[in-house]
Protein backbone atom coordinates (compact mmCIF):
# COMPACT_ATOMS: atom_id res chain seq x y z
CA UNK A 1 0.00 0.00 0.00
CA UNK A 2 2.98 2.10 0.73
CA UNK A 3 4.66 2.06 -3.00
CA UNK A 4 1.28 1.90 -4.25
CA UNK A 5 0.50 5.76 -2.85
CA UNK A 6 4.42 6.77 -3.52
CA UNK A 7 3.99 5.61 -7.32
CA UNK A 8 0.48 7.52 -7.06
CA UNK A 9 2.24 10.79 -5.64
CA UNK A 10 5.21 10.80 -8.58
CA UNK A 11 2.15 10.31 -11.28
CA UNK A 12 0.05 13.45 -10.08
CA UNK A 13 3.24 15.38 -9.95
CA UNK A 14 4.00 14.32 -13.85
CA UNK A 15 0.80 15.23 -14.49
CA UNK A 16 0.35 18.53 -12.76
CA UNK A 17 4.16 19.74 -14.97
CA UNK A 18 2.64 18.49 -18.65
CA UNK A 19 -0.20 20.51 -16.99
CA UNK A 20 1.42 23.50 -16.60
CA UNK A 21 1.04 22.87 -12.88
CA UNK A 22 4.65 23.55 -12.22
CA UNK A 23 6.40 26.56 -13.51
CA UNK A 24 8.23 25.61 -16.20
CA UNK A 25 12.52 27.87 -16.49
CA UNK A 26 11.26 30.81 -18.52
CA UNK A 27 13.49 32.23 -21.12
CA UNK A 28 16.86 34.38 -19.99
CA UNK A 29 17.27 37.20 -22.10
CA UNK A 30 20.86 38.38 -23.24
CA UNK A 31 22.08 41.52 -24.13
CA UNK A 32 25.40 43.67 -24.94
CA UNK A 33 25.93 46.80 -23.75
CA UNK A 34 28.60 49.52 -23.92
CA UNK A 35 30.36 50.26 -20.53
CA UNK A 36 30.03 54.02 -19.32
CA UNK A 37 26.75 55.84 -18.57
CA UNK A 38 24.34 53.82 -19.81
CA UNK A 39 25.44 50.93 -18.17
CA UNK A 40 23.78 51.79 -14.58
CA UNK A 41 20.40 51.37 -16.27
CA UNK A 42 21.45 47.27 -15.71
CA UNK A 43 23.50 48.13 -12.24
CA UNK A 44 21.24 45.11 -10.44
CA UNK A 45 22.56 42.85 -13.17
CA UNK A 46 26.45 42.87 -12.45
CA UNK A 47 26.26 39.24 -11.56
CA UNK A 48 24.47 38.11 -15.11
CA UNK A 49 26.62 36.34 -16.94
CA UNK A 50 23.92 37.22 -20.11
CA UNK A 51 24.96 40.53 -20.18
CA UNK A 52 27.87 41.98 -21.32
CA UNK A 53 29.66 44.55 -21.33
CA UNK A 54 32.15 46.28 -23.26
CA UNK A 55 34.82 48.74 -23.66
CA UNK A 56 35.61 48.99 -27.15
CA UNK A 57 31.90 49.31 -28.57
CA UNK A 58 33.17 50.04 -31.89
CA UNK A 59 34.59 47.02 -32.36
CA UNK A 60 31.24 45.05 -30.97
CA UNK A 61 28.57 46.31 -31.78
CA UNK A 62 27.46 47.64 -35.54
CA UNK A 63 28.92 43.15 -35.76
CA UNK A 64 26.34 42.58 -33.38
CA UNK A 65 23.33 44.27 -34.90
CA UNK A 66 24.55 42.47 -38.09
CA UNK A 67 24.92 39.02 -36.90
CA UNK A 68 21.61 39.60 -34.57
CA UNK A 69 23.74 37.27 -31.85
CA UNK A 70 22.11 38.96 -29.06
CA UNK A 71 18.15 39.52 -27.73
CA UNK A 72 18.74 43.29 -26.62
CA UNK A 73 22.03 45.62 -27.82
CA UNK A 74 22.76 49.02 -25.65
CA UNK A 75 24.05 51.10 -28.24
CA UNK A 76 23.50 55.13 -29.97
CA UNK A 77 19.90 55.66 -30.94
CA UNK A 78 20.28 57.24 -34.09
CA UNK A 79 22.91 55.22 -34.88
CA UNK A 80 21.08 52.46 -34.05
CA UNK A 81 17.74 53.30 -36.29
CA UNK A 82 19.82 54.19 -39.32
CA UNK A 83 21.43 50.56 -39.10
CA UNK A 84 17.84 49.45 -38.97
CA UNK A 85 16.14 51.06 -41.60
CA UNK A 86 19.53 51.24 -43.76
CA UNK A 87 20.85 47.93 -43.21
CA UNK A 88 17.81 46.17 -42.43
CA UNK A 89 18.82 44.85 -39.14
CA UNK A 90 16.91 42.92 -37.15
CA UNK A 91 16.27 45.14 -34.21
CA UNK A 92 13.58 47.25 -33.13
CA UNK A 93 13.72 50.30 -30.85
CA UNK A 94 12.30 49.41 -27.30
CA UNK A 95 13.19 52.63 -25.03
CA UNK A 96 15.43 55.42 -24.25
CA UNK A 97 17.89 55.15 -21.55
CA UNK A 98 19.25 58.76 -20.96
CA UNK A 99 19.50 62.11 -23.17
CA UNK A 100 23.48 61.88 -23.35
CA UNK A 101 26.41 62.83 -20.53
CA UNK A 102 28.49 64.42 -23.50
CA UNK A 103 30.27 67.51 -22.49
CA UNK A 104 32.93 69.83 -24.32
CA UNK A 105 36.10 70.30 -21.79
CA UNK A 106 39.88 72.24 -22.43
CA UNK A 107 42.32 72.68 -20.13
CA UNK A 108 43.72 75.85 -22.03
CA UNK A 109 40.89 78.32 -21.97
CA UNK A 110 37.75 78.75 -19.49
CA UNK A 111 34.36 79.53 -20.64
CA UNK A 112 34.53 83.07 -21.39
CA UNK A 113 38.20 82.72 -22.87
CA UNK A 114 36.27 80.04 -25.71
CA UNK A 115 33.21 82.34 -26.69
CA UNK A 116 35.46 84.95 -27.09
CA UNK A 117 38.26 82.94 -29.52
CA UNK A 118 38.16 84.31 -33.16
CA UNK A 119 39.16 81.74 -34.87
CA UNK A 120 37.79 78.05 -35.21
CA UNK A 121 39.63 75.92 -32.74
CA UNK A 122 41.24 72.95 -32.61
CA UNK A 123 38.73 69.68 -31.49
CA UNK A 124 39.37 65.90 -30.52
CA UNK A 125 36.14 64.64 -30.58
CA UNK A 126 34.94 60.83 -31.00
CA UNK A 127 33.16 58.87 -33.42
CA UNK A 128 32.06 61.50 -36.05
CA UNK A 129 28.57 59.76 -36.47
CA UNK A 130 27.45 59.79 -33.26
CA UNK A 131 25.11 61.69 -31.11
CA UNK A 132 28.08 63.31 -29.00
CA UNK A 133 30.01 64.42 -31.92
CA UNK A 134 26.66 65.68 -33.87
CA UNK A 135 25.93 67.91 -30.39
CA UNK A 136 29.43 69.41 -30.85
CA UNK A 137 28.84 70.38 -34.40
CA UNK A 138 25.61 72.38 -33.58
CA UNK A 139 26.96 73.71 -30.37
CA UNK A 140 30.15 74.86 -31.98
CA UNK A 141 28.11 77.04 -34.58
CA UNK A 142 25.30 78.12 -32.51
CA UNK A 143 26.71 78.66 -29.27
CA UNK A 144 30.16 79.71 -29.72
CA UNK A 145 30.05 81.13 -33.67
CA UNK A 146 33.01 79.04 -34.34
CA UNK A 147 31.59 78.05 -37.95
CA UNK A 148 30.99 74.90 -39.79
CA UNK A 149 33.26 71.47 -38.64
CA UNK A 150 33.36 68.07 -40.86
CA UNK A 151 31.23 65.22 -40.17
CA UNK A 152 34.15 63.13 -40.90
CA UNK A 153 33.11 62.25 -44.31
CA UNK A 154 35.31 65.11 -45.68
CA UNK A 155 38.97 66.15 -44.52
CA UNK A 156 38.88 68.82 -41.66
CA UNK A 157 41.91 70.10 -40.14
CA UNK A 158 40.45 71.55 -37.31
CA UNK A 159 39.18 68.64 -36.08
CA UNK A 160 39.79 64.45 -35.02
CA UNK A 161 37.35 62.08 -34.59
CA UNK A 162 38.43 59.09 -32.95
CA UNK A 163 36.58 55.46 -32.21
CA UNK A 164 35.75 56.33 -28.69
CA UNK A 165 35.87 58.58 -25.67
CA UNK A 166 38.57 56.38 -24.46
CA UNK A 167 40.90 57.66 -27.18
CA UNK A 168 39.90 61.29 -26.35
CA UNK A 169 40.40 60.56 -22.80
CA UNK A 170 44.24 59.06 -23.22
CA UNK A 171 45.03 62.04 -25.36
CA UNK A 172 43.56 64.77 -22.88
CA UNK A 173 45.45 62.89 -20.43
CA UNK A 174 49.13 62.45 -22.20
CA UNK A 175 49.07 65.96 -23.92
CA UNK A 176 46.44 68.49 -22.36
CA UNK A 177 47.26 71.21 -24.48
CA UNK A 178 47.44 69.33 -28.40
CA UNK A 179 44.00 70.45 -28.78
CA UNK A 180 42.18 73.70 -27.52
CA UNK A 181 39.01 71.42 -26.80
CA UNK A 182 38.24 67.77 -26.41
CA UNK A 183 34.51 66.22 -26.87
CA UNK A 184 34.42 63.54 -23.33
CA UNK A 185 31.45 62.20 -21.92
CA UNK A 186 31.04 60.72 -18.10
CA UNK A 187 31.88 59.36 -16.46
CA UNK A 188 35.34 59.78 -18.33
CA UNK A 189 34.67 63.61 -17.24
CA UNK A 190 34.61 62.95 -13.64
CA UNK A 191 37.66 60.82 -13.79
CA UNK A 192 39.61 63.34 -15.81
CA UNK A 193 38.89 66.19 -13.34
CA UNK A 194 39.96 64.42 -10.27
CA UNK A 195 42.85 63.89 -12.21
CA UNK A 196 43.94 67.48 -12.91
CA UNK A 197 42.73 68.23 -9.52
CA UNK A 198 45.29 65.62 -8.31
CA UNK A 199 47.88 67.60 -10.17
CA UNK A 200 46.87 70.97 -9.04
CA UNK A 201 45.34 71.57 -12.39
CA UNK A 202 42.32 72.96 -13.59
CA UNK A 203 40.09 71.13 -16.67
CA UNK A 204 37.19 73.65 -17.26
CA UNK A 205 33.92 72.26 -18.62
CA UNK A 206 32.63 74.95 -21.45
CA UNK A 207 30.08 73.03 -22.25
CA UNK A 208 27.46 70.35 -21.40
CA UNK A 209 26.66 69.57 -24.60
CA UNK A 210 22.95 68.37 -24.77
CA UNK A 211 21.83 71.14 -22.22
CA UNK A 212 23.15 74.06 -24.92
CA UNK A 213 21.87 72.11 -28.01
CA UNK A 214 18.54 71.95 -26.02
CA UNK A 215 19.21 75.80 -25.34
CA UNK A 216 19.77 76.51 -28.97
CA UNK A 217 16.61 74.28 -30.23
CA UNK A 218 13.42 75.22 -28.44
CA UNK A 219 14.36 72.62 -25.77
CA UNK A 220 14.60 69.42 -28.11
CA UNK A 221 15.62 66.37 -26.03
CA UNK A 222 18.58 64.47 -27.03
CA UNK A 223 18.12 60.76 -28.08
CA UNK A 224 21.43 59.54 -26.79
CA UNK A 225 21.34 55.47 -25.39
CA UNK A 226 18.92 53.40 -26.59
CA UNK A 227 17.69 49.88 -25.95
CA UNK A 228 17.22 47.78 -29.32
CA UNK A 229 15.07 44.04 -29.10
CA UNK A 230 15.34 41.17 -31.55
CA UNK A 231 12.17 41.12 -33.25
CA UNK A 232 12.81 37.24 -33.00
CA UNK A 233 13.05 37.60 -29.20
CA UNK A 234 9.81 39.20 -28.46
CA UNK A 235 8.03 37.65 -31.28
CA UNK A 236 9.20 34.30 -29.50
CA UNK A 237 9.43 35.42 -25.77
CA UNK A 238 6.72 38.50 -25.31
CA UNK A 239 6.27 37.71 -21.58
CA UNK A 240 9.91 37.86 -20.96
CA UNK A 241 10.88 40.25 -23.24
CA UNK A 242 8.23 42.38 -21.36
CA UNK A 243 9.20 41.70 -18.01
CA UNK A 244 13.07 42.18 -18.97
CA UNK A 245 11.59 45.52 -19.98
CA UNK A 246 9.75 46.73 -17.56
CA UNK A 247 13.05 46.00 -15.00
CA UNK A 248 15.01 47.72 -16.93
CA UNK A 249 12.36 50.67 -16.96
CA UNK A 250 12.38 50.95 -13.47
CA UNK A 251 16.34 50.71 -13.09
CA UNK A 252 16.46 54.33 -15.71
CA UNK A 253 13.78 55.38 -13.10
CA UNK A 254 16.08 54.57 -10.20
CA UNK A 255 18.91 56.50 -11.00
CA UNK A 256 17.21 58.63 -12.57
CA UNK A 257 15.49 59.77 -9.40
CA UNK A 258 18.67 58.84 -7.05
CA UNK A 259 17.60 56.32 -5.41
CA UNK A 260 19.82 55.14 -2.49
CA UNK A 261 19.01 51.45 -3.77
CA UNK A 262 21.22 51.96 -6.67
CA UNK A 263 24.89 52.51 -4.63
CA UNK A 264 24.20 49.90 -1.92
CA UNK A 265 23.79 47.33 -4.56
CA UNK A 266 26.92 48.85 -6.19
CA UNK A 267 28.47 49.07 -2.82
CA UNK A 268 27.97 44.96 -2.15
CA UNK A 269 29.59 44.29 -5.55
CA UNK A 270 32.71 46.30 -4.37
CA UNK A 271 32.48 44.09 -1.60
CA UNK A 272 31.88 40.90 -3.24
CA UNK A 273 35.42 42.09 -5.34
CA UNK A 274 33.11 42.40 -8.48
CA UNK A 275 35.35 44.89 -10.52
CA UNK A 276 32.90 48.17 -10.82
CA UNK A 277 35.34 49.30 -13.36
CA UNK A 278 35.19 46.44 -15.95
CA UNK A 279 31.65 45.76 -15.44
CA UNK A 280 30.19 49.23 -15.39
CA UNK A 281 33.12 51.41 -16.57
CA UNK A 282 32.94 53.35 -13.32
CA UNK A 283 35.45 53.03 -10.85
CA UNK A 284 33.71 53.35 -7.80
CA UNK A 285 30.40 53.45 -6.48
CA UNK A 286 31.77 56.70 -4.95
CA UNK A 287 32.09 58.33 -8.78
CA UNK A 288 28.98 57.47 -8.65
CA UNK A 289 27.25 58.96 -5.59
CA UNK A 290 28.80 61.82 -6.73
CA UNK A 291 26.82 61.76 -10.34
CA UNK A 292 23.86 60.91 -8.48
CA UNK A 293 23.64 63.14 -5.34
CA UNK A 294 20.67 65.39 -4.41
CA UNK A 295 18.59 63.69 -7.39
CA UNK A 296 20.89 66.16 -9.80
CA UNK A 297 20.49 63.26 -12.18
CA UNK A 298 23.75 65.00 -14.17
CA UNK A 299 23.99 61.38 -16.40
CA UNK A 300 20.95 62.85 -18.13
CA UNK A 301 18.37 59.10 -17.79
CA UNK A 302 15.71 59.89 -20.14
CA UNK A 303 12.01 60.16 -18.17
CA UNK A 304 10.56 59.45 -21.64
CA UNK A 305 7.40 57.45 -22.78
CA UNK A 306 7.70 53.89 -23.95
CA UNK A 307 4.55 53.62 -26.22
CA UNK A 308 5.76 53.42 -29.83
CA UNK A 309 4.83 57.15 -30.43
CA UNK A 310 6.63 58.68 -27.74
CA UNK A 311 9.87 56.79 -28.53
CA UNK A 312 9.77 57.84 -32.35
CA UNK A 313 9.04 61.38 -31.76
CA UNK A 314 12.34 61.96 -29.69
CA UNK A 315 14.15 60.26 -32.16
CA UNK A 316 12.10 62.14 -35.07
CA UNK A 317 12.04 65.42 -33.21
CA UNK A 318 15.74 65.72 -32.79
CA UNK A 319 15.81 64.78 -37.06
CA UNK A 320 13.62 67.04 -37.69
CA UNK A 321 15.71 70.26 -35.89
CA UNK A 322 18.63 68.71 -37.64
CA UNK A 323 17.13 68.73 -41.32
CA UNK A 324 17.73 65.18 -41.08
CA UNK A 325 15.38 62.57 -42.57
CA UNK A 326 12.51 61.09 -40.00
CA UNK A 327 12.49 57.40 -38.94
CA UNK A 328 9.23 54.98 -39.40
CA UNK A 329 7.11 53.50 -36.93
CA UNK A 330 8.25 50.12 -38.23
CA UNK A 331 11.59 50.76 -36.37
CA UNK A 332 10.00 51.04 -33.09
CA UNK A 333 9.01 47.81 -31.04
CA UNK A 334 5.59 48.73 -29.78
CA UNK A 335 5.60 46.18 -26.14
CA UNK A 336 2.80 48.26 -23.89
Amino acid sequence: MKNTKSLFVLAFASLLFSCGGEKKISYELSWLSPTGSPTLAFYSEAENSNWVSTSTPAALIPAAFASASYDAIVFDGITGLNLIEKQQRAYRLASWINEGSFYLVSAKYDKDGAKNLENKPTIDAFVASGTASVLFRDVAANTFQWGEYSNGSSPDDKIVYETGVDVVQKNLLSNPEAFDFYVVAEPALSLLKQKFASQNKTLHVISDLQTDFAANHNGVKVPAAAIFVRERTYLEHPSETVDWLNDIQSNIQSVRLGDPQVLQILSSYEEKGISLAERFGFPSSNLVKQLMEDGSNKLHYSNCGVDSKSLLAMANDFQSTLGLPVFNETSVLNWR
